[in-house]
């Protein structure tokens, strides 16, 4: 199962924090996990590759409404890749 998680949290840009943890555990759950995560764009993070089943990508923009259109375009090119892919986000109201 591919799935592609919508998130706020930038921790997940730190290769010692708890959440990059447990997106690393949740995805050797699934065949395929990609992470859009809104970070600001003076934090200048580059798209990172953990293992082969997860991939962290920074939506940066410094108008944080300007989230949810370059997060659909990013989205779109993913979801691209084929097969069935679920969709979910870290809560209803700010990322969903």
């Amino acid at each position: 199962m591919k799935i592609l998680m919508l998130s706020s949290d930038d921790k997940a840009f730190n290769k010692n924090s708890a959440v990059r943890s447990r997106l690393l555990e949740y995805s050797s759950l699934f065949d395929d996990l990609r992470v859009l995560i809104y970070t600001r764009r003076k934090d200048l993070v580059k798209p990172e590759q953990i293992s082969d089943r997860l991939v962290l990508y920074p939506i940066q923009t410094v108008f944080k409404p300007a989230y949810v259109w370059l997060a659909f375009m990013s989205a779109a090119k993913i979801l691209k890749n084929g097969g069935p892919w679920r969709i979910t986000s870290q809560d209803p109201f700010e990322t969903g």
